[in-house]
């Protein structure tokens, strides 16, 4: 019975119709492994479908390479490229239904906002990947807090200020001088000491704060 009803199908004028037709490589490959009949149309369509959705995920790096608008249309442009290409194979068959053509708008869509969320989320990691490098940067090339070790000094007018405790470090000093100045200390210090020296900030005679420089170990003491 079931072999009549495979000779039947086999001998339909649409299923004859289709295999006369110049066939895609999924469609070839479909074929090579089940016979084509009614009972495996759908198979077919669910391949089709899945082929569609993996050729366009493959085209993720181009298309994170273009504009967001680009990337809209890339998306479109591929879809079309693949949906036209079966919808013509399975049309001039007789086997493309109706329904077809809704759930190919709706895979591109959905295809679409994957590929969109994919490039959001991207650009965000790039974003907050970019602003660690800076802080970084702006981090090893900057002076260091020496009160609160983790802000860097800057130049405020006459005044040097940390951004992270906004301590007054210095005042009547520009931060280039105030650099040296430490680095000189720091330098003298080690050669005699291995101990890191503490800083803390003490009134000087001109009724402001003065950053002194003390050891524990050598008993050494300076301000900058």
């Amino acid at each position: 019975m079931n072999k009549i009803l495979e000779n039947n199908a086999i001998k339909s004028p649409i299923i004859q119709k289709f295999n006369k037709t110049t066939k895609s490589p999924i469609i070839q490959k479909f074929l090579s492994s089940s016979p084509l009949s009614p009972q495996n149309i759908e198979q077919l369509r669910k391949n089709i479908r899945q082929e569609c959705k993996l050729r366009l995920k493959n085209k993720r790096r181009e298309l994170f390479n273009k504009s967001r608008s680009d990337l809209e249309n890339l998306v479109s442009n591929e879809f079309q490229k693949i949906s036209i290409n079966f919808y013509n194979e399975l049309n001039s068959s007789g086997l493309f239904e109706e329904t077809d053509i809704k759930v190919l708008q709706k895979i591109e869509q959905d295809t679409l906002n994957e590929q969109l969320e994919w490039f959001n989320e991207e650009l965000t990691r790039i974003v907050e990947e970019n602003e660690n490098i800076e802080d970084q940067y702006s981090r090893l090339n900057g002076v260091v807090c020496p009160l609160c070790l983790s802000g860097t000094l800057a130049q405020c007018n006459n005044a040097i200020v940390c951004n992270k405790c906004n301590s007054c470090i210095a005042q009547n000093m520009q931060l280039e001088d105030f650099q040296s100045r430490m680095d000189f200390i720091l330098e003298q210090h080690q050669a005699v000491c291995s101990s890191m020296p503490s800083f803390t900030l003490v009134p000087n005679e001109f009724n402001s704060l003065s950053l002194l420089v003390m050891c524990m170990t050598c008993q050494n003491c300076c301000s900058i």
